[in-house]
């Protein structure tokens, strides 16, 4: 007897061979074909992933390039004048300029943001470092100046279009 009760076994074993036969295709059919959809959503999402990492590094490396002056005068007008380069992607929600040392920190907030700094973005780092929450992806990349740690940028991107774009 099948979990799925005596009428349907019953149901099951009235049909002529050729419908059984019939039924196992289809079963297997069905079953082959939501192994391939997780599989290829699998590999969507890694790619989709990878490429968001891929590009938020590279705007992190260019940005922390010319953050290096902002953390050396701890200027404060001159870290919201950089960070506006973010205002260009909607997709870039947060960053945070931190340096060593804690001397000088500032922080850029999309407008109409309002989820609080992912903890890992708020400190230093000291290598390339990723953090994934589900809601959102950050990247923090160290910065360097005479070939001294002087403090670490973190770039923090949603990911409502990428889970939008997996789900399509």
């Amino acid at each position: 007897m099948s979990r799925f009760g005596p009428a349907l076994d019953a149901r099951i074993a009235a049909l002529p061979i050729r419908r059984k036969l019939t039924l196992i295709v289809a079963i297997a059919v069905a079953v082959g074909l939501a192994f391939v959809f997780v599989i290829v959503g699998a590999g969507e999402l890694r790619e989709n992933y990878a490429a968001r990492v891929a590009k938020l590094r590279a705007v992190a490396d260019v940005v922390a390039f010319n953050a290096s002056a902002v953390l050396d005068f701890q200027d404060a007008g001159g870290a919201t004048n950089l960070f506006r380069a973010f205002e260009s992607d909607p997709d870039i929600v947060a960053a945070h300029l931190v340096q060593k040392g804690g001397g000088f920190s500032h922080t850029y907030t999309a407008k109409g943001w309002q989820a609080p700094l992912p903890p890992p973005t708020t400190r230093l780092a000291e290598h390339f470092t990723t953090h994934f929450d589900w809601v959102t992806l950050s990247v923090m990349v160290p910065m360097y100046s005479g070939g001294e740690l002087i403090g670490s940028l973190a770039v923090v991107s949603r990911l409502d279009n990428l889970w939008a774009t997996v789900a399509l």
